[in-house]
């Protein structure tokens, strides 16, 4: 739970609403099986009371709706108003609400000291869209990654590339766009760099410093960094720069057990690769087509590149030197994957 990983304050649901939602104040259950039409509204207003609460000192609020994830719902004042459906309706009432965070900054005088992030969840669930294609108005629920290919947990760039937005006014410069390499898991030496506060020195931490990135200091970024892409267990691809790279790896890897056959994403996007498949996400952001026989060189360094990375990480077959494990006790030898032939029955 929240309360027992870092944060002070915490209100929600600890799991998904794929069926219902159990609503949480602390570790305290208030509200079973809840009117998910409500949530978007009622998180924002415990937002709001609590960056009302916190103005006088430094405070950092993670806001993560449970919409549009499915199952949808939007409240009355949304509900059936928008021309894309009810994940239409989500959006927007989403969208109404982050603007009235801004606004309690606005009142509060807040904004000139405050940083407002937005971004997004992994990519559209495809499996709610009819075919598992980019979502069309006004029934499909699953959401649409426009040119990228594929959608959630895929390694395409429709699976894992979001939408982002960072708005602090006389700081972050207005229409930029950065297309530089970044992720969720800078944040956190991101904002702690801003506050002065201590990273942990006792695990490694995968992010960096991209404050530069803020500010529009694109040259400062690191030409050499590299973005892993995992499915579960399993290092599928890399990309450095413009170029990525998609692992050889059979149809139905049968080292993913249970998740071998890939129910979210499309067969044509579940294919495997008897050879290396280079994507120019510059020319090419759809992944349709391999440049590998016009690129040796850069199809070679990539390849360096993943060894590195399954050195450091770890692969379906290998445990990394720096693997990451939540588990205490001996370090295990060999790659670890739990027996996952079935999901325990819900109660």
């Amino acid at each position: 739970m929240p309360n027992h990983q870092g944060f002070d304050y915490f209100f929600g649901t600890p799991s998904s609403n794929d069926r219902w939602v159990y609503l949480y104040k602390n570790d305290e259950l208030i509200e079973k099986k809840t009117d998910m039409g409500t949530l978007t509204k009622r998180t924002t207003d415990e937002v709001v009371g609590f960056i009302e609460s916190n103005q006088e000192k430094l405070f950092f609020a993670y806001v993560p709706y449970s919409m549009v994830h499915t199952r949808l719902d939007a409240s009355a004042d949304f509900k059936g108003k928008s021309p894309r459906g009810l994940h239409g309706d989500a959006v927007e009432e989403i969208d109404f609400n982050c603007g009235r965070i801004i606004d309690a900054l606005k009142r509060l005088d807040l904004v000139g000291n405050t940083y407002f992030l937005f971004t997004s969840d992994n990519g559209p669930w495809l499996i709610k869209n009819k075919n598992h294609r980019d979502g069309q108005p006004p029934k499909d629920h699953g959401g649409s990654a426009g040119l990228l290919r594929s959608g959630k947990v895929s390694t395409w760039e429709g699976g894992v590339r979001v939408p982002t937005i960072l708005w602090a006014p006389n700081r972050v410069p207005a229409n930029l766009e950065c297309d530089e390499i970044a992720a969720t898991i800078d944040l956190l030496p991101t904002f702690s760099g801003m506050v002065g506060a201590e990273l942990p020195s006792d695990r490694v931490l995968d992010g960096v410093d991209i404050s530069h990135l803020f500010v529009g200091d694109f040259e400062k970024a690191d030409e050499d960094r590299y973005f892993a892409y995992y499915f579960i267990n399993s290092l599928q691809a890399v990309r450095q720069g413009r170029w990525k790279l998609h692992l050889p790896r059979p149809a139905n890897p049968p080292w993913l057990g249970n998740f071998a056959k890939n129910s979210h994403v499309a067969p044509a996007d579940w294919k495997g690769f008897d050879e290396p498949f280079l994507i120019d996400l510059e020319t090419d952001p759809g992944e349709s087509m391999s440049v590998t026989a016009e690129n040796s060189e850069v199809v070679a360094r990539l390849l360096a590149l993943a060894e590195k990375v399954r050195a450091d990480i770890g692969d379906h077959d290998r445990v990394g030197e720096h693997m990451r494990f939540f588990e205490p006790g001996e370090r295990p030898q060999k790659a670890y994957f739990p027996d996952l032939k079935r999901y325990p029955k819900r109660k």
